[in-house]
């Protein structure tokens, strides 16, 4: 089977978890399947400014052809053109031209997959970008769509309606993610299936190394991701040194990542930076609790990683998804506002063997659900039952 993948952006040193999730589905369906991945030259997302060579290179198994973006995106304007859309809704030529701004803006990209014809099916990833929305307009049920979609105005758009019902099929992360965009989109008729994504665990897991290189406790909490509003991480930086003082806490919070909003100057924060995948998972190892605020998750691949190292987590409980993955998993807890946060915090800091509990009920239920040897070939059969149907 010959297979396209069109995402936003791709590559080893690209961090976002959609990019990621993408990067390591293609590389396991490589090992089955022909695949070429379609994507732009933009390494970051902010502006989609061109960083890499247009033109055609290997990744492992995998052909990558790179196309430039044609149109950088200004935050600002886009910003307020959201702003706009979303509070007073907008025609149909508005709404096209909110996917537009928003982008990456690559129309080579969608000549070069519409022309592919050697391709039995296409999968794209992110509903909400450019590139997989002019993609499926072209090609229809010959695409599969992973959405990755969060409670988002955009879900709200009537174009996003359309396109939700017109892929050959959808690949769902969490049954939270199918209902969600089925009470969107009214899309039930569309073949789908919750596939999950697939975690990989370093061996063998240093944790003892990780604490001492950076000079922490054996005891503390770890934030993995990027510092940003959208990822809750303005509630975080006020819940933290609140919980400090009202409890009386000397335990660190070690946050990793990058950084868009600057973390809070305050003794029991630390600002690792952002990390290699294997120390990632060695400070996950090492960590005593995963500490995840945001609201708006499609899986949070990091609470998945966090399991596989028997670390429990506390999730922000108006996070469906997350918290979802807490009640079937029985590997973590969850909050509503800053008394329950500060209490969950306290007792799983406090109760050794209650983590312990929670981190290997996480760990059974990554083993069973989000190992590749389970994920691939549900993803590989799927994808082939879409390609049958169009040929």
């Amino acid at each position: 089977m010959k297979i396209g993948i069109v995402i936003q952006r791709f590559g080893p040193d690209i961090i976002g978890g959609a990019e990621v999730l993408c990067r390591s589905v293609a590389l396991r369906l490589a090992a089955s399947a022909d695949v070429e991945v379609f994507t732009t030259c933009a390494k970051e997302y902010l502006h989609w400014r061109n960083h890499y060579e247009a033109g055609t290179v290997t990744d492992g198994l995998l052909t990558v052809h790179r196309f430039p973006v044609a149109e950088e995106r200004d935050p600002v304007a886009f910003g307020d053109r959201s702003n706009r859309l979303f509070a007073q809704g907008g025609s149909r030529a508005e709404e096209e031209a909110w996917f537009r701004a928003n982008g990456p803006y690559c129309p080579e990209l969608v000549e070069a997959v519409t022309a592919a014809r050697h391709l039995d099916v296409v999968l794209l990833y992110c509903f909400r970008y450019w590139p997989s929305f002019e993609v499926i307009r072209k090609l229809g049920r010959r695409c599969v769509l992973c959405p990755t979609a969060e409670d988002d105005p955009v879900l709200e758009l009537a174009l996003t309606r359309e396109v939700l019902n017109a892929p050959g099929g959808i690949l769902y992360l969490t049954p939270e993610e199918r209902d969600l965009v089925h009470r969107q989109a009214a899309n039930e008729g569309v073949r789908h299936l919750v596939a999950g994504a697939a975690v990989e665990t370093p061996a063998p897991l240093e944790a003892a190394h990780f604490v001492a290189e950076h000079g922490l406790p054996e005891t503390f909490c770890l934030y993995v991701g990027r510092f940003d509003v959208n990822k809750g991480c303005r509630e975080l930086f006020a819940y933290y040194p609140e919980f400090c003082s009202f409890m009386s806490s000397s335990v660190p919070l070690v946050l990793a990542g990058h950084a868009v909003l600057p973390p809070p100057r305050h003794e029991h924060i630390r600002d690792v930076g952002p990390l290699a995948e294997k120390s990632k998972f060695d400070a996950l190892a090492a960590a005593s609790v995963l500490v995840l605020p945001s609201k708006l998750e499609s899986l949070s691949m990091v609470l998945l990683e966090a399991w596989s190292t028997e670390t429990p987590v506390l999730v922000n409980a108006a996070c469906a998804v997350t918290r979802g993955q807490c009640i079937r998993s029985g590997g973590g807890l969850y909050y509503t506002g800053f008394r329950e946060f500060a209490e969950c915090l306290d007792r799983l800091l406090a109760d050794r063997p209650l983590r312990r509990r929670l981190g290997e009920a996480g760990q059974r239920y990554v083993d069973r659900h989000y190992r590749w040897p389970v994920v691939a070939p549900r993803i590989l059969a799927f994808l082939s039952v879409v390609a049958r149907e169009q040929s």
